[in-house]
């Protein structure tokens, strides 16, 4: 059975007006009857829908964007358009907002605008680190929430059980669900994608709702490439799967049992990454976008790792953080192209963000940038007072390095 979800054409106040609406406003619930289209591709589609490999170029300017907290509806976590710094030693301030305020999500850039979510707000803020405008959310979001993602100016900001569509500093619309929003929004070039642990639906960037499905499992967060989506099924207590759906009607095309850590699906040149473990030993796993088979492992790593692992890909190379490394995978095969000392914090592992140059991380006080090539360091900057600063994120688009820390967001120089 379809749950009722409500979908609020509105006309907003900059800061002031929050997700769920306020008394008054008109109501139009969503069309419930699928509809063709709301596929929308991020990059060129091969004859599988799987995807080329890279940043694509329809999805980038000239250095790039950064629209969501893993870069891309591929959640690669890499943008290879942007050629950040090979040497810095300086973080400045890009912008800092006024008052207590706990920024919770790494900048999401587009088009040279920088998004950024705290508690309570969304701040659209300038190239230049200018204040744009500033957008009330009407709820309160914790750093374990999922985090917004932007397209066309736009900025889908999920909160609670509701997702609004921001534009201008004005709510465009918003979508009531039955349940909470557990993943953070999806974004492609006509559509959006939010899922719950049990639903996954469809918008049109207009608010009009082009499919639902209701799941027996929690879908994890999708990825879309051309007009594929795809996701692990996450239950703890059944067998994984990945499962390929079309995106024009959420219809399966194939489900795969896979044995795998990974909440979240990262794909590129047609092939899904993914990590598994056993008491023994954690693998990196390579599968095919096309029907779900195993393409190869890496071989066995046996230092401390805390899951659920995620990686980054781009170009050749695929990379994966543990407790004390950061580690190159060839795409090719799986073989170890190199590994780095890594210092994590002890209780957390940081996802790497690739640019065309680096593979980024933070070790608990710095920035650091590491060759791709070969894995060396080529800088490490300090952002604060250790533990204390409150890392929340970092991204990279025009030819830069942004961080956000609690309290404001840092370009790194």
């Amino acid at each position: 059975m379809k749950s009722r979800r409500t979908v609020l054409r509105t006309v907003g106040v900059a800061g002031v007006v929050g997700l769920a609406g306020c008394g008054g406003e008109d109501t139009t619930e969503a069309e419930e009857t699928p509809t063709d289209g709301g596929g929308g591709s991020d990059e060129t589609p091969t004859e599988d829908g799987s995807g080329s490999d890279e940043t694509p170029t329809e999805d980038n300017g000239a250095s790039g964007n950064w629209r969501a907290t893993h870069a891309d509806a591929r959640h690669s976590s890499a943008n290879t358009a942007s050629n950040g710094p090979t040497s810095a030693d300086s973080a400045e301030t890009l912008y800092e907002p006024d008052g207590l305020v706990d920024l919770q999500s790494p900048p999401l850039v587009e088009d040279g605008q920088k998004f950024v979510l705290s508690n309570k707000k969304l701040f659209s803020v300038s190239a230049s680190g200018e204040l744009s405008w500033a957008f009330g959310i009407g709820g309160y979001v914790s750093p374990n929430d999922p985090m917004p993602a932007v397209r066309d100016g736009t900025v889908y900001v999920p909160v609670a059980s509701t997702l609004a569509a921001v534009s201008g500093g004005e709510r465009d619309w918003a979508a009531s669900f039955e349940h909470s929003v557990e993943y953070s929004p999806v974004t492609t070039e006509d559509a959006v994608y939010v899922s719950t642990r049990s639903e996954i639906l469809s918008y049109a960037h207009d608010g009009t709702e082009q499919w639902s499905l209701s799941l027996d499992h929690d879908p994890g967060s999708p990825a879309i490439v051309g007009s594929t989506l795809y996701y692990f099924s996450t239950d703890p207590h059944q067998q994984s799967e990945l499962y390929a759906r079309d995106t024009s009607d959420g219809s399966l095309r194939w489900s795969e049992p896979v044995d795998t850590l990974s909440e979240r699906v990262v794909i590129a040149d047609g092939t899904v990454y993914a990590v598994k473990s056993s008491r023994d030993a954690t693998k990196l796993v390579a599968l095919s976008g096309a029907d779900g088979s195993v393409e190869w492992e890496s071989p066995s790593i046996t230092e401390s790792v805390i899951g659920p692992l995620e990686v980054a890909v781009a170009g050749d190379s695929v990379y994966l953080t543990t407790m004390n490394k950061l580690r190159a995978y060839s795409t090719e095969d799986g073989s170890p192209q190199w590994d780095g000392p890594y210092v994590g914090t002890g209780t957390n592992v940081f996802d790497p963000r690739v640019d065309s140059n680096s593979v980024y991380l933070f070790d608990g006080s710095a920035a650091v940038a590491v060759d791709r090539s070969t894995g060396d360091q080529r800088w490490s900057v300090p952002l604060g007072d250790g533990g204390a600063l409150g890392y929340k994120g970092l991204s990279v688009a025009d030819d830069s390095v942004y961080v956000t820390i609690q309290d404001e967001v840092l370009t790194v120089a």
